[in-house]
């Protein structure tokens, strides 16, 4: 027990924080599955009222997840009156085309591993070893479709960054592990003389890439390779772009080496691999999403891991690749690493 003399520490802010997360994403959760955000719009203002009755839920309800929704920055409160904000409106309602809501649908299936994390951390087994080929099957469609609008916006960027719609000549992209094919459709779009090829596991081509794909009119300039990278033998020297989506950190060190040799060897002279990933400092603590990223690598595949850029330069260096770089930080969500052959 304290002394009544004993001098506080600091209230424990960042502790309260951390553990008020879990109510934020509860209020976001109920209140995309109740149709709040589709009750609402940016162009105009709405009452707690036709909120609570075009939702179904109390009006006194309403005020205090509108508020909470307020605060959180994803409303905008005018006196009594409520709009979504430019976030809201493009990735929490239903009717846009980058809706988030198969993402915000998949969070409690996730949230079950991390119930299991101090058996994991004792038994050093994860809980589930979704890189393995008969869960990846089943785990990564869904997943690559969840993670296709928070993705979008970044990959329209690296699409601007290597200049693809200034191109002329054809140019072959191989979007390898391509899930919803996020990474590439960009491309496609900004320029028809790009063709990809989309690699990754059968069941994830045909319950994902290809739909999104389709969606996206561009399904032309789109030919697919069914299968593990491993066992696809591809033509040497044969692409001018080879994008590696959120692949490196679930194959581990010793794979990822394998993999971008196995990237050198198709690109072209002069081709460029372009990485997303999310990177660690040197501390290997910062940014904290990444440093919590590499214990959800830990729960759920055999060797995942995090690098950090100074790591992964060293790798693509000793492979063989030259000119590392990486684009401005792009906050918590993902890191761009270019380099060239």
């Amino acid at each position: 027990m304290l002394r009544s003399s004993t001098k506080a520490p600091n209230p424990p802010r960042f502790v309260n924080q951390i553990m008020r997360t879990q109510m934020a994403q509860a209020i976001v959760i109920t209140s995309t599955n109740l149709g709040i955000f589709n009750a609402l719009d940016q162009d105009s203002f709405s009452s707690k009222e036709d909120v609570a009755k075009k939702c179904g839920i109390q009006i006194r309800a309403a005020e205090l997840v509108l508020n909470a929704l307020a605060g959180m920055g994803l409303l905008e409160k005018k006196v009594e009156t409520y709009r979504n904000l430019e976030e809201a409106q493009h990735y929490l309602r239903s009717d846009s085309p980058l809706y988030m809501g198969k993402f915000i649908d998949l969070r409690p299936k996730l949230a079950e591993s991390w119930l299991n994390l101090g058996a994991v951390l004792k038994s050093g087994v994860p809980h589930s070893e979704v890189n393995k080929e008969d869960k990846a099957e089943e785990f990564f469609p869904e997943l690559a479709a969840a993670l296709f609008p928070i993705n979008f916006a970044y990959a329209q960027n690296l699409s601007d960054v290597l200049g693809i719609e200034s191109r002329r000549e054809k140019t072959r992209v191989l979007d390898l592990a391509c899930g919803s094919a996020v990474w590439s459709i960009p491309m496609a779009q900004a320029n028809k003389n790009v063709k990809v090829d989309a690699l990754d596991f059968p069941a994830v081509l045909e319950r994902t890439t290809k739909a999104y794909v389709g969606k996206n009119n561009v399904s032309d300039q789109y030919s697919y390779l069914a299968g593990n990278w491993t066992d696809i033998k591809l033509d040497g020297q044969s692409y001018d772009v080879v994008v590696l989506g959120h692949i490196l950190h679930s194959e581990g060190m010793e794979r990822s080496k394998e993999l971008l040799r196995y990237v050198f060897h198709a690109l072209k002279p002069g081709g460029t691999i372009a990485i997303a990933e999310f990177l660690v400092d040197d501390s290997r603590t910062q940014p904290a999403a990444a440093a919590v990223f590499g214990l959800n690598m830990y729960l759920l595949t055999t060797q995942g891991c995090v690098f950090s850029y100074r790591e992964l330069k060293e790798i693509l260096l000793d492979t063989g690749f030259a000119n590392v770089r990486q684009l401005e930080k792009q906050k918590e969500d993902a890191d761009l690493v270019l380099a060239d052959r």
